[in-house]
């Protein structure tokens, strides 16, 4: 788990179809997409949740934070995603 060793910035809310509202501990931590490098918070999701996305082969959930810091453009047919500066 990345956060394990971080202090926790706090908690916040979160929503997930299926799974509905919960709460998570939120961690700021140094993060890179190719070059780029920018701070991003994570959370940790609920057992549920984590376990029905190992299930579903999902390896991650795109967070707000990589909006916000990048031009972001996700090809769902083609199942890739293209991110540019901001």
């Amino acid at each position: 788990q990345v956060t394990r060793d971080l202090p926790s910035l706090g908690e916040a809310s979160d929503f997930y179809p299926g799974i509905g509202d919960f709460r998570t501990p939120v961690y700021a931590l140094q993060s890179s997409f190719s070059d780029m490098n920018f701070e991003a918070k994570y959370g940790n999701l609920p057992a549920q949740l984590s376990g029905l996305l190992v299930a579903g082969n999902v390896e991650g959930i795109i967070g707000f934070d990589l909006f916000r810091e990048f031009q972001v453009m996700l090809d769902v047919p083609g199942n890739s995603i293209q991110v540019g500066p901001g």
